[in-house]
């Protein structure tokens, strides 16, 4: 379907849609002071899974620490002037290079650890440079992001393989950029946009089905076992305990 702008007005007006706008109005103070209830109210709409109380105040301490060590403002003036020079590609260039050196300067750190860190540091960029980037919530359902892509026809490059790290941390940046054009196309702000992803598009997209209801296994694969493992599974019965 075609994004409608009168129809998303109308959704603004709606309860649930004046909430979220305000959440995200506020979302930076919601990172900064803790805001806890509000924070975990909004992790269990994004999440298909039960998401666990500590773990929502657990994240959010660490987003919020993230305050004392970067200067938002500053890496704002920076995106801004680069935007003006080199576009949309100078502002990813200059955050993959960012990555790039955080990596570089820790021994331990790799593209595929820094995987894990998408969501962390595209909220640091959201804070930073709104105009561009947005809050990341897709890391275990990227086949929800699909879909509404699809029903509102956002063309997403193709997924980087398997193996391809540096790509895969990198694909982000892709989603930002098709998302910055479908923004501007529709002169939605860049609080209005957080609201349509998390809020309005997931309304218009078939439901995600999951059922509890599953059939017994015929067999149990353990990623990451030895090939000595293999004789044991193979042997595995009704009475066989994990080890």
């Amino acid at each position: 379907m075609q994004f409608n702008r009168f129809i998303f007005d109308n959704y603004l007006a709606t309860e649930e849609g004046i909430d979220a706008l305000k959440f995200f109005s506020d979302f930076e103070n919601v990172i900064k002071e803790r805001k806890k209830t509000a924070y975990f109210s909004f992790l269990c709409h994004v999440s298909i899974f039960p998401v666990e109380k500590l773990l929502s105040d657990n994240e959010l301490k660490r987003f919020s620490e993230a305050f004392d060590y970067f200067d938002f403002s500053q890496i704002n003036s920076s995106c801004e002037k680069i935007f003006v020079e080199s576009g949309i590609e100078g502002v990813v260039e200059d955050r993959k290079s960012f990555i790039e050196n955080e990596i570089a300067g820790n021994e331990n750190a790799t593209e595929r650890l820094y995987m894990t860190f998408v969501r962390s540091f595209s909220i640091e960029f959201y804070f930073s440079f709104p105009q561009f980037f947005f809050p990341y919530y897709f890391e275990t359902q990227f086949p929800k992001l699909e879909n509404i892509c699809k029903e509102f026809d956002i063309s997403l490059p193709p997924l980087p393989t398997k193996r391809d790290y540096k790509k895969r941390l990198f694909y982000y940046f892709e989603i930002c950029k098709a998302f910055y054009d479908f923004r501007q196309q529709h002169e939605l702000t860049p609080e209005e946009f957080c609201v349509f992803l998390y809020y309005f598009a997931p309304h218009c997209c078939e439901p995600m089905l999951f059922s509890e209801n599953l059939p017994a296994p015929s067999k149990v694969y353990i990623c990451g076992a030895s090939k000595e493992d293999a004789k044991w599974l193979e042997d595995a019965d009704d009475k066989t305990i994990e080890r």
